[in-house]
């Protein structure tokens, strides 16, 4: 703008003053440029109130508002808005990219190759929870019919979820479950069957096994269940352990078991990756083809429907302590366990993030190589290099399965017993945000359901529980268990599933091991569920298996009469459609089975108990009495003082005035049980040293008695009492010291009672030959050493137990289960006893069948079957007589022993002393399949074994001497044939108890 030069103002003129002013835009200057210390003034006028005193012209302003300014002055506002925006658009850009390039630029950026870039973005999309889906028109992967369609006709359907359905047709095609209903029109190709009314249930559901991976016969080659290498390892997978020629899986499928969930060990706080098969051993022999989800692949996937889960194994508690304490490292406690699972969690939680974090970049370059793609599509070069910042896609082969777990694809199953325990768990779930599919064992899930019901109401999936039905108690977190703990959980709506832990319990026996429960209430639909179709949800694999519905894979069990008559094994057993197993020795058992139904799955009167203090009973209307010796039926019993009094049909003339009236209603008296061979009463809980009696060092010379160590009052000699065993007869634990065999001495002691009561204080002298017993270092460190050392120790025996042995006052119990060592010994009786004084007994005896010449031909000498129903778990049982198997006409060792003459009596297992209370029903296990009567099955688990075990003489004896057993009146009263499920043990009678001779049980419960 030009200066103007400032004039002086003009003299007189009236009001005149100076004004600095701006100069404005509508004046125009005449006066030349400025410079110097004018230009100080050069933005200046001088004015007055009247005009402007300096060289220019004022010129009076136009007016701007005409339309045509408005119009110049809107496309003006518009172009300065549109070049904002261009310029704001390109900032923006140039932000993103500047931004990009600095990520593009980290320190651990990588060139990826596509196949890299590509496995990385299928990661990305692979981190979906996965999530349900059905189809209505499915395949079956596994089919297994080539092309064969089966029609099992007119049976009685059990589908799993608790229906019932008589007069039932089942179609199956294609490896599915085609059609259900009555009178169904059946294709002229089919393979008809006819159930003749026969149960047909679901395949069985086992959701937690070692089967594969813990295989019979139990070797130190065969035990791939636990790997020690650290606390924690989800990496490992049992999968890779399974060994399809495990030869418990022939006889799990015989008893109509389908399909398991193989887990790893509980010795860690994490075992590894669960795998899911069904049993049928392929012809391949390749585990994957045996796998539930066989031949799925993406072609078929969507057809085949529902998803498919993966399965993690965790533990809690004491197994995984001791790993640590074994070891001298942590876990040492809960507390150390509980931290060690936090920390790998924590490292899942962060690499998951970092997974994360990569897909977010991942998928942003996605887009960019799809616009360059898009605006590049007519260049030559296609190909281009791709860096991504932070490498190649972040991954751990150690922590893979515990971010699956965090991305909600894999169900948890946690091993776990103590209430402690299972809320402790649901607290590191919650700091997590991961769900739990079950608690394993979970003894005391019962105890906990408000925190399950608590955890439902967050809004999380809710918890089931894979149980026992009444194993328990040889461990201290084992201890509290609940025969009552499944009714409870099924009042409380809490999901639950009967499981083995095969080979905890051998798996073949899943559904009698699980309707026992059925002793304490539970009733058989549920109890069905609990072994079909609640595992198979809980697994997540409902949708396949696990009930009798339309579109399920087509495995289905056929009974020959009621699943859960003792002594039952399935007819046939369908696998996804095909005959994958059939009984070829039903026709040996049948008869039996259905007696058995008849008998004992109707339920039995209810008996009223009067006052347990009377001293003296009269019992009325008594159906029967079976000793053993004798039946006889219709009559009266009467107890005074603890004595037997009176047998006869009408006892009103010697009951005494004040005698407690018991009407029976028509149920039945047997003498008192008696368990022999076992440790109950010298050991409470096995794992814990203070509670059981030890075990002693001795040699030859030394003998310990079982009289000196009993432990009365016990929770599982209570629970034994409570199922009608009022005599134990336990030898004391002995190992060998240096110089060879070890020879202990059993009492006859009482049940029930809160200390002591010997009966007899030497039952039998107890001996071991077997591989258990032997001991590195000693003459007993082999079979051939024992075997020797018992020869030369009844040569040379001149004084105490075993010169009484030798003379035939006390039996001599030798606990071997192979018929070589059975063999053997039977060799050494030949030498030394060449008279045939003494009285000897095989107590184990699982091969015993094989030697049964021998045995025949050896006086006095006779077997304890211990356990009654053989398992060829042990390499020295490994050819035991178990169903479906069977030896000279009969499935079961005891029927082929009595048809050669050879005495039998009955026992539990030895050492798993929660199976205690459950030797009735072992022997009515025996009873249906070896055919014996109501008389022959009490005498084998009460007079056969004290006669065997205290040497008694083999003579008829009369109603009361059989039940007054120990010189008082000792005996049961029960409202049904003992062997069964549904009958009760309505009381005991104890000549000897402080509070009076009447007993009613009262089953353990915590």
């Amino acid at each position: 703008m030009p200066s103007l030069k400032r004039r002086a103002p003009v003299a007189g003129y009236p009001g005149h003053h100076a004004v600095p002013m701006p100069v404005p835009g509508n004046f125009t200057s005449s006066a030349s440029s400025a410079s110097g210390s004018d230009a100080d003034d050069a933005a200046y006028l001088l004015f007055d109130e009247k005009r402007a005193v300096g060289a220019y012209k004022y010129k009076k302003p136009r007016n701007k508002c005409t339309p045509r300014n408005v119009a110049f002055a809107g496309l003006a506002v518009f172009a300065a808005l549109f070049v904002l925006a261009y310029f704001g658009h390109k900032h923006a850009v140039r932000t993103e990219r500047r931004h990009r390039a600095e990520i593009l630029s980290g320190g651990n950026a990588a060139l990826l190759s596509d196949l890299e870039w590509q496995h990385g973005l299928a990661q990305c999309r692979a981190r979906a929870p996965t999530v349900s889906t059905k189809v209505a028109n499915r395949i079956n992967p596994r089919d297994a019919s080539n092309g064969v369609v089966t029609v099992i006709r007119n049976a009685t359907v059990w589908d799993g979820r608790g229906g019932v359905f008589p007069a039932t047709d089942v179609l199956l095609k294609d490896g599915l479950i085609a059609d259900i209903g009555t009178n169904l029109e059946i294709p002229e190709v089919a393979k008809v069957v006819d159930a003749h009314g026969r149960v047909l249930t679901p395949g069985i559901v086992d959701m937690h096994s070692h089967a594969g991976v813990d295989s019979y016969p139990t070797l130190a080659a065969t035990e791939d269940t636990n790997e020690y290498g650290n606390p924690a390892l989800p990496h490992v997978r049992s999968i890779d352990a399974f060994n399809p020629r495990d030869k418990a899986l022939p006889l799990i499928l015989s008893g109509g078991v389908t399909t398991i969930l193989v887990l790893p060990g509980s010795a860690n706080l994490m075992g590894g990756e669960a795998y899911a098969f069904k049993t049928p051993v392929k012809p391949s022999n390749n585990v994957e083809d045996m796998l539930l989800h066989a031949n799925i692949t993406s072609a078929n996937a969507a057809q085949v429907g529902g998803p498919q889960w993966r399965w993690a194994k965790h533990a809690c508690g004491e197994n995984p302590k001791h790993y640590g304490r074994d070891r001298e490292e942590m876990p040492y406690t809960r507390m150390g366990s509980s931290f060690l699972t936090r920390a790998k969690y924590e490292q899942a939680a962060a690499l998951r993030d970092q997974q994360d974090e990569w897909c977010r970049i991942a998928e942003m370059q996605a887009k960019d190589a799809a616009k360059f793609a898009k605006y590049h599509s007519s260049s030559s070069d296609k190909s281009h290099a791709i860096v991504h910042p932070k490498g190649r896609f972040p991954n751990s082969i150690e922590l893979e399965q515990v971010v699956a777990i965090l991305r909600g694809q894999i169900k948890v199953n946690w091993h776990c017993y103590q209430v402690n325990d299972i809320v402790a768990q649901m607290r590191i779930a919650r700091e997590f945000n991961f769900s739990i599919a079950a608690f394993h064992h979970a003894l005391d899930m019962h105890a906990v359901t408000p925190a399950l019901k608590q955890w439902e109401a967050e809004g999380r999936e809710p918890i089931g529980a894979a149980i026992f039905s009444d194993h328990w108690g040889f461990k201290a977190e084992a201890y509290q268990g609940s025969v009552y703990a499944p009714q409870i959980l099924k009042d409380a709506g809490i999901q639950f599933a009967f499981k083995s832990d095969h080979p905890v319990l051998h798996s073949q026996f899943l559904v009698h091991e699980s309707a026992r429960s059925i002793q304490y209430g539970l009733d058989e639909q549920t109890v069905i569920k609990a072994l079909t179709s609640i595992p198979a949800k809980l697994m997540g694999v409902d949708h396949r298996v696990g009930s009798v519905a339309v579109g399920m894979d087509a495995d289905v069990v056929l009974w020959p009469a009621h699943p859960f008559a003792v002594g039952a094994m399935p007819d046939a057993v369908f696998v996804d459609g095909a005959l994958a197993y059939e009984n070829p020795v039903k026709k040996l058992v049948t008869g039996k089975v259905q007696d058995a139904l008849d008998e004992g799955l109707t339920s039995p009167a209810v008996v009223n108990v009067p006052g347990t203090d009377a001293t003296s009973a009269w019992f009325k209307n008594v159906g029967r009495i079976v000793t053993g010796d004798v039946v006889v039926h219709d009559q009266q019993v009467v107890v005074i003082k603890g004595k037997i009094a009176c047998v006869a049909a009408d006892c009103s003339a010697v009951a005494p005035k004040g005698a407690a009236v018991v009407d029976v209603r028509g149920g039945v008296i047997t003498p008192s049980l008696v368990l022999a061979g076992t440790t109950l009463g010298l050991v409470e809980i096995v794992q814990e040293s203070g509670t059981t009696d030890g075990t002693s060092v001795v040699g030859p010379d030394t003998v310990v008695y079982g009289k000196d160590a009993l432990q009365a009052g016990g929770k599982l000699e209570a629970a034994a009492h409570n199922q009608g065993i009022g005599l134990i007869i336990s030898p004391p634990q002995v190992e060998p010291s240096g110089t060879g065999i070890t020879f202990a001495v059993s009492a006859v002691a009482a049940t029930g009672h809160d200390i002591p009561v010997i009966v007899d204080a030497e039952a039998a002298v107890h001996t071991w030959v077997n591989t258990e017993a032997k001991k590195k270092g000693s003459p007993a460190g082999s079979i051939a050493g024992q075997v020797g050392a018992l020869r030369r120790a009844l040569q040379s025996a001149d004084d105490g137990p075993l010169a009484r042995v030798v003379s035939g006052k006390l039996p001599l119990v030798i606990h071997t289960d192979s018929a070589n060592h059975i063999a053997a010994v039977l060799g050494v009786k030949r030498d030394v006893d060449p008279k045939h004084r003494q009285q000897w007994v095989i107590a184990g005896g699982a091969e015993a069948h094989l030697a049964v010449d021998l045995l025949a031909a050896s006086p006095k000498t006779s077997v304890l079957l211990s356990p009654a129903r053989c398992i060829p778990k042990a390499w020295d049982a490994r050819r035991c007589l178990s169903p479906p198997h069977a030896f000279r006409g009969a499935v079961h060792a005891a029927k082929v022993l009595r048809d050669a003459g050879v005495r039998v009596a009955l026992a539990t297992y030895p050492k798993e002393l929660s199976h205690a209370r459950n030797l009735r029903f072992d022997a009515g296990w025996v009873r249906a399949l070896a055919g014996w009567t109501e008389q022959e099955m009490v005498r084998a688990v009460s007079t056969e074994v004290l006669d065997l075990l205290t040497g008694r003489e083999d003579k008829p004896r009369s109603v009361e001497e059989a039940l007054q057993l120990g010189g008082a009146a000792r005996f049961n009263v029960w409202n049904g044939n003992l062997g069964e499920l549904k009958t009760q043990l309505v009381m005991f009678v104890d000549g000897v108890a402080e509070e009076g001779v009447l007993r009613k049980p009262v089953h353990v419960y915590q």
